[in-house]
């Protein structure tokens, strides 16, 4: 899994709205053999008919409607996730990890709220890597998996719940197996 980002290329420097929100970063994970079925198949689709929330503004620079996206976010990516749980044949009480895109922090704990009330364990770790890298879109997921392996909070054999979102409303859930 890779996820790269260069904001600074598309955001436009004088847009408040959205300048403070994106940063650039890199990510990735490196997938190897194993005896075991350690990826889960993929929950994945896109709300086609919200895909002018985030999009390019005069072919030059990103856009997005914060609170619309916002409140999509905080509604729509739990049941995803809890799809791609479903189709890992596991329940929320199994994952151990929830790694969601790192977009804004009271989307990440709103994610984790929802799965708490339908049986996620209160011990379930929540990646807030937000807080120190910002929202690198694509690359939050790897990123924010690599800072909590180095701060000890993931651990092999952990269920790991990995959840993203993005441009056009695409989105993305898939459990795994930390090595």
């Amino acid at each position: 899994m890779v996820g790269a980002e260069k904001f600074t290329d598309w955001v436009e420097p004088t847009d408040r709205g959205n300048a403070i929100i994106f940063g650039d970063g890199a990510g990735a994970v490196v997938v190897g053999p194993s005896e075991e079925t350690r990826i889960g198949p993929v929950s994945w689709g896109s709300a086609g008919d919200l895909a002018d929330l985030i999009y390019m503004r005069d072919n030059r620079w990103i856009y997005q409607e914060g609170q619309s996206v916002f409140r999509w976010a905080t509604t729509q990516v739990a049941p995803i996730a809890l799809r791609a749980l479903e189709v890992a044949g596991l329940k929320p009480s199994d994952v151990d990890v929830l790694i969601p895109h790192q977009a804004n922090l009271r989307i990440v704990n709103a994610i984790a709220k929802k799965l708490r009330s339908v049986g996620a364990r209160d011990d379930m770790e929540v990646a807030d890597d937000i807080m120190y890298s910002g929202n690198t879109s694509s690359a939050s997921i790897p990123m924010a998996l690599d800072h909590m392996r180095a701060a000890g909070r993931v651990s092999s054999g952990d269920v790991l719940l990995l959840v993203g979102f993005g441009a056009g409303l695409s989105y993305g859930a898939q459990v795994v197996i930390s090595p």
